[in-house]
């Protein structure tokens, strides 16, 4: 990963963990446990606004996806593969080591539209990016 595409994650990151209540989806705010970290449930939204910043599509950026059981409930974790293959997890943290995937497990898949959540992620990103 280069200068740019790490300032971009740190960025989409920082706006997680500072908006994740607004950000949060309605079925993972219910499984969301007082202690757990922000990042939490936010792996979606988060992956999409980065392959959006980084216009994906162009450049063969992927999503991709992994369906696990947490909690009794059946979710998916998110994460966008770059074009060299390196996977990039920004939510990573949001399960403070207790769970560790192999990414080599992750179907590949393309985000579509941008969610109203991955916009507001985007354009927080964009008004950081003025500042720089």
């Amino acid at each position: 990963m280069n200068v740019y595409t790490e300032l971009i994650k740190k960025l989409v990151l920082d706006v997680c963990l500072q908006h994740h209540a607004k950000l949060l989806h309605k079925k993972y705010a219910k499984l969301k446990d007082e202690d757990d970290h922000p990042l939490f449930g936010l792996c979606y939204y988060a992956s999409e606004a980065y392959f959006h910043l980084l216009k994906g599509s162009d450049i063969g950026i992927k999503g991709a996806y992994k369906r696990f059981t947490w909690r009794g409930e059946s979710i998916t974790h998110w994460v966008v593969k770059m074009p060299d293959g390196v996977v990039v997890d920004i939510t990573n943290a949001q399960f403070c080591g207790e769970i560790t995937f192999d990414y080599s497990t992750f179907k590949g898949c393309g985000f579509q539209q941008i969610s109203g959540s991955a916009r507001f992620i985007i354009n927080e990103v964009e008004k950081r990016l003025i500042l720089v």
